[in-house]
């Protein structure tokens, strides 16, 4: 890809739109997901919206996403082994 030539903003690939969200998690997002257990990875396509004055990823889009990655992976580990109803 050539410097400064537009980024599709769908889903990085081998990932789908993650499935749980939250009011901030759709400002901030699209959060997405791949592969369960384990193998779950997540991922985050930065466009210009994520970006700060200098055009990196704002650091605030970076902390959020530490922060829901967590919680994503513990929900969905409860789901698998049938501890949360909630996350299913």
């Amino acid at each position: 890809m050539t410097e400064g030539a537009p980024v599709e903003a769908g889903a990085p690939e081998g990932f789908e739109p993650l499935g749980r969200t939250s009011p901030l998690v759709e400002l901030l997002g699209p959060f997405h997901s791949r592969g369960t257990g384990a193998d779950l990875a997540l991922g985050l396509r930065v466009v210009e919206e994520h970006t700060n004055a200098r055009s990196f990823a704002h650091g605030a889009v970076l902390l959020t996403f530490a922060d829901v990655a967590p919680g994503v992976s513990l929900c969905l580990f409860k789901a698998q082994t049938l501890l949360c109803s909630s996350c299913a």
